[in-house]
């Protein structure tokens, strides 16, 4: 198998062409369609025939001109009726043939046919020249009206016609099949026109598509080089793609020339939307316009509205109970449609699965059980979705009074003593329509680049999803001519515990049994004893100092003392023969600062952090600071490089630009090239991976923008994965895993105080010996969580071509 990044990234990239380039194509049936572009150009096309030079006689060269740009864009005259052409679609065979009857001369479907047949024609052309002429049968008529020109076609026109009924010898069958094939090769002609002239329109709506859905070649080539996770996912949806060839067969294998049933239509727009979601999702296509908020304060006279100050006092008295649990609902719910999407993906993936599709069914069957989890959860949480509901009854009602659309209210408070009867509320509200589009063009202009990357995309759109339907199939063909000696295997490696079934789901499939140590097992169960005890922040795999030695222990973080005498009351002091390891914090949440340290995005949204360190990057000659992807980011729209690009300093100049960052599962990081400034790090070590032996016994250190001076602590767990998620700038949880937590401790190994404060998020932390370990991302009050550095800039890593500036 030839399975490098390259072929990848040329897959993945034929198959986002192969999907908008579909859409394209239904769009411009719709268009079509709804236009009437078939009926204009058949049109155009008889009066070719029949019409040629009518309307140019006697015409002044202005005249000629505006019959031109007529025939350009396929508008028909208002004296059309009364051309040979005219009377032709005037023919009860011609006009019966439209579905709709509108004849006003502005309408593209003005009740003419979108098709005529050769027979259709012929019979219809001898019964008008028979009809305009004289004798004792049809030819003898026929020659009549030619002779005398009664149906008035001008001279060229007129020379042909009776050159076919010369040639026909008298016979009105021979003259018919004349006429038959003079209307076949005018009609390919109109044929090659046509599709001419949905080339034209598949590259204006291809470069339209582009624009709106952010779909630039450029950056989708960068992002898929870069990121494994996206590249092996997408390359998985385009093998299912190729395999499954009666999925748009319609589009893909269909004539051009033909008409598509509506239901067809709307059947292939449903697939392609849905598969184009998917896409999106991992290519980062979009611009977030949805995320966009701005901040916005009114001032409400409760005195002049009956009931308003009451309504508002409820809001106020009420706000941080709703708001809290609207958050952690939310969450769910994002949670939710994040597992079913993985679902849908996986049965994607599956549908064109062989023999060797173990490891997928797996995974799989896991993220099932995980969904019916969750939906057991939330149908369980009655009080926490009525009261969900009761929170958005409230802002409804504070919207209703204020008469503004807050999409989140911070403050409704007294204006003060002086003004009773004022209410400020303060919030954000979405962006409208032309704050979205100043946006847009804002970022286009941002990027010299990117709209070279839209006209590549849109000439790439504008060679058709046959095309790029048919390369697929065989660059995948290419890409699977062998087979990965892994894949071969019947029985996979071990995995860990949330890589395996909880419940096989599928039917008449081998059960693969997990293979899960009693520790694994242990916190699985502790996870599930514990789940519905509000107060219980997180369960994990831990660790615990018993007879000076480490062991494994249940780590559970708590919000107070009545929680954990609850913990010890359902579990004990151990679990399973494990110890429990009870730590009181609170919940976690990123170090954020409103203003003035440090470094910090141009637009402020996310706050104030720390920079981290400087670092070089292969292929480049320039100086880039590490921090992260929350610090220096311009937005809140963590899936896209979006937002404002500037990152300034505590006196607020500017030091650089972002050019990189994600949040991932496993970090949290931002990349922004230095353009002013010194650039040197006071260490000269590369970094190291953070292992059990460095629990409890490796001492830490970090500067940040936050605390005061030089922070020390200890390493307390080596890998935490932190399910409860950990509250961002925006106020939503995000599931952080394999991170690593610090902590001041006392004499018994207890951990007594985070070391971090906010404003510190980015900052390096570094061991002992200088050597850096990874970045701050955010804590608690007990604990501070730092993202690896060796989950960011490792050598397999999606960031490997930075390297730590020496």
């Amino acid at each position: 198998m030839f399975d490098n990044v390259a072929i990848n990234v040329v897959i993945g990239l034929i198959f986002v062409y192969l999907l908008y380039s579909l859409f394209v194509t239904i769009l411009g049936e719709m268009l079509a369609a709804r236009l009437g572009f078939r009926q204009r150009m058949l049109r155009v096309c008889i009066e070719r025939m029949l019409n040629d030079g009518y309307y140019d006689q006697g015409a002044t060269r202005w005249e000629k001109f505006r019959n031109w740009l007529a025939a350009l864009f396929l508008y028909e005259r208002n004296d059309f009726k009364y051309s040979v052409a005219g009377r032709f679609y005037a023919s009860p065979s011609i006009k019966y043939l439209s579905k709709n009857k509108k004849t006003h001369a502005m309408s593209f479907r003005n009740g003419k046919p979108s098709y005529i047949t050769s027979d259709t024609f012929a019979i219809t052309m001898i019964h008008l020249l028979r009809s305009k002429g004289q004798g004792r049968t049809d030819m003898d008529r026929i020659d009549f009206a030619l002779q005398n020109n009664t149906l008035h076609f001008q001279q060229e026109t007129l020379t042909n016609i009776r050159a076919m009924a010369k040639d026909a010898g008298g016979d009105v069958n021979a003259f018919g099949d004349q006429l038959r094939k003079w209307f076949v090769e005018a009609n390919d002609q109109a044929s090659g026109w046509y599709k001419r002239f949905l080339t034209r329109i598949s590259i204006v709506l291809g470069l339209i598509i582009a624009m709106i859905f952010n779909v630039d070649s450029i950056r989708i080539a960068k992002t898929l080089s870069k990121d494994r996770d996206a590249r092996t996912q997408l390359v998985n949806l385009s093998v299912a793609a190729a395999r499954d060839t009666a999925r748009y067969s319609y589009f893909v294998n269909g004539n051009k020339d033909s008409v598509l049933s509506n239901a067809i239509v709307d059947s292939g727009l449903a697939h392609i939307s849905e598969d184009m979601s998917q896409a999106n999702i991992l290519i980062g296509a979009g611009w977030g316009l949805n995320a966009l908020h701005k901040r916005y304060t009114v001032v409400v006279d409760s005195s002049e509205q009956p009931g308003a100050f009451r309504q508002l006092e409820a809001y106020r008295s009420e706000a941080d109970k709703h708001q809290m649990l609207a958050r952690s609902l939310l969450t769910r719910q994002q949670e939710l449609a994040a597992m079913k999407f993985r679902l849908q993906q996986f049965n994607i993936i599956l549908g064109g699965a062989g023999k060797d599709s173990i490891a997928i069914r797996q995974k799989r069957n896991a993220v099932s059980d995980s969904v019916r989890m969750l939906i057991v959860q939330l149908s369980l949480d009655s009080l926490g979705l009525s009261t969900l509901h009761s929170y958005r009854q409230l802002t409804d009602s504070v919207n209703a009074l204020s008469q503004e659309e807050f999409a989140a209210i911070d403050v409704v408070a007294r204006e003060g003593a002086d003004s009773p009867h004022q209410v400020r509320i303060s919030g954000t509200v979405n962006y409208t329509a032309g704050e979205k589009l100043w946006y847009v063009l804002g970022r286009i202009g941002e990027d010299k680049t990117r709209l070279l990357g839209f006209f590549i995309t849109a000439l790439a759109l504008s060679l058709g999803a046959p095309f790029w339907f048919d390369l697929l199939g065989k660059v995948v063909a290419i890409r699977t001519a062998g087979v990965k000696p892994e894949e071969k295997k019947e029985t996979p490696e071990r995995t860990t515990l949330a890589d395996q079934p909880l419940v096989n789901v599928a039917k008449n499939e081998a059960v693969v049994v997990p293979v899960a140590t009693p520790f694994e097992l242990a916190v699985l169960s502790a996870r599930s004893r514990l789940a519905n005890e509000m107060g219980v922040l997180s369960v994990h795999e831990g660790l615990a100092i018993t007879a000076n030695r480490l062991s494994d222990a249940i780590e559970i973080h708590v919000k107070d003392r009545i929680t954990r005498d609850t913990v010890k009351r359902l579990l004990g002091d151990e679990h399973k023969n494990f110890p429990l390891d009870i730590v009181i914090t609170t919940g976690a949440a990123v170090h954020a600062l409103t203003r003035g340290e440090k470094i910090m995005n141009q637009a402020l949204v996310n706050g104030i952090g720390s920079l981290g360190c400087y670092l070089s990057k292969d292929g480049s000659a320039g100086v880039y600071l590490l921090s992260c992807w929350h610090v220096i980011k311009g937005d809140q729209n963590w899936n896209v490089n979006s937002g404002p690009e500037t990152v300034m300093d505590g006196q607020e100049k500017a030091i650089g630009r972002v050019v990189d960052g994600c949040f991932a599962t496993n970090m949290d990081v931002g990349f922004a090239v230095l353009t002013n400034g010194p650039a040197s790090n006071d260490f000269k070590k590369h970094w190291r991976t953070v292992t059990r032996n460095d629990a409890r016994t490796c001492g830490v250190k970090f500067n940040g923008a936050g605390s005061e001076g030089l922070q020390e602590a200890k390493i307390y767990n080596h890998s935490v994965n932190m399910t409860e998620g950990i509250l961002y700038p925006d106020g939503v949880k995000r599931v952080l895993t394999d991170v690593f937590s610090i902590s001041r401790l006392d004499r018994q190994g207890r951990p007594v105080s985070a070391p971090s404060h906010r404003g510190d998020s980015g900052a390096l932390v570094l061991d002992n010996a200088n050597v850096p370990l990874g970045i701050i991302v955010g804590g608690d009050d007990k604990f501070t969580y730092v993202v690896k550095l060796s989950n960011i800039l490792a050598e397999d890593g999606i960031y490997s071509e930075y390297k730590i500036l020496t």
